[in-house]
């Protein structure tokens, strides 16, 4: 009943290579950095997991 809960606990390690900007999201992100002096492994990690949650949501939708 509540297997989609699996999904959401395994732990990813947010990549520690530079990554390409898929959206308009990423790119606010990245200029609020510039504008508000925050440290870039905050937005990585940010950006990371939006990337991962977005895939795990997916997943969800397509196995229904």
């Amino acid at each position: 009943m509540f297997t989609w809960k699996d999904l959401w606990k395994k732990p990813e390690n947010p990549s520690q290579s530079p990554s390409l900007i898929d959206d308009q999201m990423e790119q606010a992100l990245w200029d609020i950095k510039e504008i508000y002096d925050f440290e870039t492994e905050e937005i990585d990690r940010v950006v990371s997991q939006k990337r991962t949650n977005l895939k795990k949501l997916k997943l969800r939708v397509k196995n229904k």
